[in-house]
């Protein structure tokens, strides 16, 4: 069972993370618009289609799902909280970066 549940956490580590870079990627890609802009078909196929299909929402919203399905209701919300404040923050230096690039 230690098992399983170490590659529960695992999972919710790579999920986390992979989201969290997508935001500060996703950010970046906004940043360098103000800078340079790029040709909306550009933006949306790095934007919607690449960061998009990177990003896990899916995931991210099953491992919350399967949280509060095993009553682990204070888990699963810290994750989702965590997950949207850092994200929104990420994705701020990411745009402050491509900003000043």
């Amino acid at each position: 069972m230690e098992g399983v549940e170490a590659l529960g956490a695992l999972a919710l580590v790579g999920t986390f993370s992979v989201n969290l870079l997508g935001a500060l990627a996703l950010g970046y890609v906004v940043g360098r618009r103000t800078v340079s802009p790029l040709p909306v078909t550009m933006f949306a196929f790095v934007a919607i289609g690449l960061l998009g299909s990177f990003t896990t929402f899916s995931a991210f919203v099953f491992d919350v799902y399967d949280l509060l399905a095993d009553d682990r209701a204070g888990l699963g919300v810290g994750y989702a909280v965590a997950s949207v404040v850092v994200g929104l923050i990420v994705a701020r230096g990411g745009v402050l970066l491509g900003e000043n690039r």
